[in-house]
């Protein structure tokens, strides 16, 4: 039995994810992306696709709801990013909020996203 080629993945720069194409240059968005990234293990691209696996999903809700809280950007904006409408994306940001009044795990990673989007932050501005 013959096997396919597969064609190599290119390994993207950190800052150029499928989505971001307009918003690149907004280094608040590259700073949550990469935080999210970071703090959850996630990839964005995992993130950014059609799975409800619940970790995935935990993770595009987390997205969702810095892109909101952290940026200028509207709900479409957000869900273009996603690929997702802004219902979605008002879904997920309200169901952060209320995950934090009684969820553990999310008491614990909001503050750790933030605190990564600061770094983040802070190397970008230098």
């Amino acid at each position: 039995m013959k096997m396919l080629k597969l064609p190599q993945i290119k390994k993207m720069h950190p800052f150029m994810f499928v989505g971001l194409e307009n918003n690149h240059n907004n280094p608040a968005i590259s700073s949550i992306v990469n935080s999210v990234v970071n703090v959850t293990g996630i990839e964005f691209s995992k993130i950014q696709s059609i799975t409800r696996k619940r970790e995935i999903l935990y993770a595009r809700h987390l997205f969702c709801y810095f892109a909101r809280k952290r940026t200028k950007l509207s709900f479409k904006e957000i869900g273009d990013i996603l690929n997702r409408d802004h219902a979605t994306v008002l879904h997920s940001v309200n169901t952060v909020k209320d995950l934090l009044t009684y969820d553990r795990d999310f008491i614990e990673i909001v503050p750790q996203i933030e605190n990564k989007i600061g770094e983040y932050e802070r190397l970008e501005s230098t």
